[in-house]
């Protein structure tokens, strides 16, 4: 399938929380860089483990400011980076 929407090399830090899936489970935190983005979605690279369909809160930081957006993504495809340990993580925007 062919994206829509023309990428933009973006790079910045970001951090997320994995949504909680049930009553029990819990919020899970963790860091990541934006590698580029779209008006549909964005790619990002994280080293922690995430699984394709989970619900994700990304604190979307704005150029040249201090701000950041909260933004919830949905993934959906993660590639193994070979000989770093690290995962390309797609995510569609869905708020």
């Amino acid at each position: 399938m062919r994206r829509r929407e023309k990428r933009f090399s973006f790079t910045a830090e970001v951090r997320y929380e994995v949504c909680p899936t049930g009553p029990s489970s819990n919020s899970l935190l963790g860091t990541g860089e934006i590698e580029n983005i779209a008006s549909g979605g964005l790619r990002m690279v994280t080293k922690d483990p995430l699984h394709v369909g989970q619900i994700i809160k990304i604190d979307l930081p704005m150029p040249d400011s201090t701000a950041s957006t909260p933004t919830l993504t949905e993934i959906c495809w993660i590639r193994p980076l070979s000989g770093e340990g690290s995962l390309q993580v797609g995510l569609r925007y869905i708020l």
